[in-house]
């Protein structure tokens, strides 16, 4: 379990006006929202914002935001539960946090690391990561930075289902246990370049066909001379 400390600041004005001045100052708004509470507005600094995700759990870090006020100081356990990307600048434009209870299990998506290599591919396949992050459920304290899967086995056209991975204790998977995850394909190069077994019979039987049309000929040369 990864955790961070992120420093914030309260806002006291709200408002598209206050969101814009908020952003031309460099600054990024953010929203903290927990059952039962009210949400509570935010300013980060993007500075510490990257420091504070800046561990092997990426999003999935467990932050203690420390919140400060005009009159005190507050924590809140929190994780991301959004974030609004600017893709021209490729910077933060607004986070959403949502407040943990360490007792209550919580959703998020974990990324799948798959280790080894494959037989398959050995032999000429390819390994297609068809799904590269999971939804599992755990408490906060339970939170896997990745789950990693060994592909060695896997041969031409095996795959890799979600009831396949081996999650963590605590950890339970979200969604159809089914789903494949990885396999390894034949590449279709290699479908053609080899040939079935019934493509190689029918090959065979023209072959023999050919040299039965080639005598017609001659049988037709003797009748005509025995005429004569």
């Amino acid at each position: 379990m990864a955790k961070s400390i992120l420093k914030a600041k309260r806002r006291s004005t709200l408002g598209k006006r206050s969101t814009k001045a908020l952003r031309r100052n460099g600054n990024i708004p953010a929203v903290i929202y927990s059952n039962g509470n009210d949400a509570v507005a935010l300013e980060l600094n993007p500075k510490d914002v990257k420091k504070a995700f800046a561990t092997d759990a990426g999003r999935n870090t467990l932050l203690d935001i420390e919140i400060e006020g005009d009159d005190n100081k507050e924590h809140k356990l929190s994780i991301l539960r959004d974030m609004q990307i600017d893709y021209l600048t490729n910077t933060a434009l607004h986070l959403d946090f949502l407040e943990l209870d360490l007792n209550e299990k919580i959703e998020v998506k974990v990324p799948l690391v798959f280790t080894g290599r494959a037989k398959g591919v050995k032999e000429g396949g390819i390994l297609e990561e068809m799904i590269r992050e999971i939804s599992v459920e755990c408490v906060p304290a339970d939170i896997p930075d990745n789950i990693e899967h060994d592909v060695t086995e896997l041969g031409l056209e095996m795959g890799v289902q979600i009831k396949d991975l081996a999650l963590p204790d605590g950890v339970e998977a979200i969604g159809n246990p089914d789903d494949t995850v990885a396999m390894v394909h034949v590449p279709r190069a290699m479908v053609i370049e080899a040939p079935t077994a019934a493509e190689g019979e029918e090959g065979a039987e023209g072959e023999e066909g050919a040299e039965g049309t080639e005598s017609d000929p001659g049988e037709k040369a003797e009748g005509s001379d025995s005429e004569g």
